[in-house]
């Protein structure tokens, strides 16, 4: 269980009579290992808290999702059971997230993603990947990926391929 929280502006770039620029997620979930093997499920909780103008559909989303893993090897399917971040009826969207994570040396960890997102009603599935490293040092995760998608107006939805260089601490 936990919380996460960022700042965000793609809602208030959507529409300027918006006021959020606040994300805060909730989650919980239940994870057990057996041997080499893992399963992982929980609930996603994702609020944008403000205010909104008439007409505008509500950003906030519940997931639900299921995963299994081998070793270095996991995968993940979601379901959203609301609309998918305001997007109107696309309750029922799903995303596949393979990944694998492979220690090469000790701290040293080669990573590499790919998701399908499958969107409900009028928008556009598409599917995103992601490619890199991270490095343990003193308990700080560093990395280092290159992102990019398949989306065709990656230009217009500020979607296009980039580095991404990170530094993280888990308590």
């Amino acid at each position: 269980a936990g919380v996460w929280g960022t700042n965000v502006s793609w809602l208030a770039d959507a529409n300027d009579d918006v006021s959020s620029s606040l994300e805060v997620d909730f989650y919980a979930g239940y994870a057990k290992e057996f041997g080499d093997f893992g399963v992982d499920v929980g609930l996603l909780q994702y609020t944008y808290p403000g205010s909104y103008p008439h007409g505008f559909n509500n950003p906030n989303t519940l997931e639900g999702y299921v995963g299994v893993s081998w070793k270095f090897v996991s995968f993940k399917y979601s379901q959203s059971f609301t609309d998918l971040f305001g997007t109107e009826d696309s309750k029922g969207s799903q995303y596949l997230d393979l990944s694998v994570a492979y220690e090469v040396v000790d701290g040293l960890t080669l990573d590499a993603h790919y998701g399908r997102q499958r969107i409900t009603g009028p928008a556009k599935s598409y599917a995103d990947w992601k490619v890199g490293a991270t490095y343990n040092f003193k308990g700080f995760d560093i990395g280092l990926h290159y992102v990019d998608t398949d989306l065709k107006d990656k230009d217009e939805l500020d979607a296009d391929a980039r580095y991404i260089l990170s530094i993280s601490k888990s308590f």
